[in-house]
């Protein structure tokens, strides 16, 4: 569906020149929710914008659906930008307009007559819960309902593809959730690929089939968002992970725990298994929970779990490579 070659973005600087992208090459599928993840001034808002050519490129080519759109200008560009819609983190609504009128306002863009404007603006506001919204004004809406309105405007002239800036980065938890899966349900129901660009792993988690990593104007991993975390490779894909995680024992706890402290890593159905219970039946060891986490990624089990072990020392030895056999891993914390 999308194939970025060999993507580059420079800007001249006060200090020289800047190379926001460097050489990205990526492809994304037809109906799918890739994610682009990064830390601020990794380049991935940069690079979605190369998408729709909002930002051209220094380097490289996009192809969309095998039509290189790199050199397009004029007509052809704006054909461009009507399939494909955007959605960005500060809504980017007219303030003087109400509801009705900002998503009007696109299609209006677009050419379309006012009968069908009649008819297309209702049919928008449903699919985004916002039907008794219709003359609300920006400033009468809360932030999830200003996104569910920037939502609805970037469908106005049903878009093949719809590019997501950072989309929940301005919304409160709940909220969060909510437009997630109105964009995962659009997704599912009218075919729209989807590309999200965030700061925030646990958006990766609920939403995206893959994801690749951004740091420094680079992909530095690319691959299924289950695969990248349970076994992430990169060094800073590995921070990221671990952030999300947030398996860190405050020192109070090292120091009252005088046993060996282990945390064990699962992956897939083993997640499942009766491990510890096991461990306690077989080797008569004392077992002691002191964090974890286990969630399920695209209906996967994935987590973590932080014990202590106390016992006869050769016995915990036992017990710990008994442990490290029946799972995914086992770090040893002290």
């Amino acid at each position: 569906m999308i194939n970025l070659t060999d993507i580059q973005v420079r800007f001249a600087g006060t200090q020289g020149t800047i190379e926001a992208v460097k050489d990205v090459s990526l492809h994304i599928g037809r109906q799918e929710i890739f994610g682009i993840v990064g830390t601020s001034g990794a380049g991935k808002s940069t690079l979605l914008r190369t998408i729709n050519l909002l930002e051209r490129p220094t380097g490289g080519s996009v192809i969309i659906d095998g039509t290189d759109v790199t050199g397009f200008t004029g007509v052809e560009l704006r054909t461009l930008r009507l399939r494909t819609g955007m959605i960005f983190q500060q809504f980017n609504l007219i303030n003087a307009k109400s509801v009705f009128g900002n998503i009007a306002f696109a299609l209006k863009v677009a050419g379309r007559t006012k009968d069908e404007i009649a008819v297309r603006v209702p049919e928008l506001l449903a699919l985004v819960g916002l039907t008794d919204k219709e003359d609300a004004y920006p400033a009468q809406l809360s932030g999830g309902q200003k996104q569910r309105v920037g939502i609805a405007r970037a469908l106005a002239n049903s878009p093949q593809v719809l590019l997501c800036d950072e989309p929940t980065s301005a919304l409160d938890l709940e909220t969060t959730s909510s437009i997630l899966e109105l964009l995962k349900e659009i997704n599912q129901t009218l075919g729209i690929t989807i590309v999200i660009i965030t700061h925030e792993m646990a958006v990766v988690k609920a939403i995206c089939d893959r994801v690749a990593v951004m740091d420094a104007g680079e992909i530095v991993e690319e691959g299924a968002v289950y695969d990248i975390f349970a076994n992430p490779q990169h060094e800073f894909t590995r921070q990221l992970v671990a952030r999300s995680l947030n398996l860190d024992l405050p020192q109070r706890l090292r120091e009252e725990n005088g046993g060996r402290i282990l945390k064990l890593h699962y992956r897939g159905h083993r997640a499942e298994e009766p491990v510890i219970s096991e461990t306690i039946r077989r080797f008569g060891v004392r077992v002691n929970i002191l964090h974890g986490q286990i969630e399920y990624i695209g209906g996967q089990p994935l987590g973590a779990l932080v014990i202590s072990l106390d016992g006869d020392p050769e016995v915990v030895e036992h017990a710990a490579l008994y442990i490290g056999s029946q799972i995914a891993g086992l770090e040893v914390v002290q």
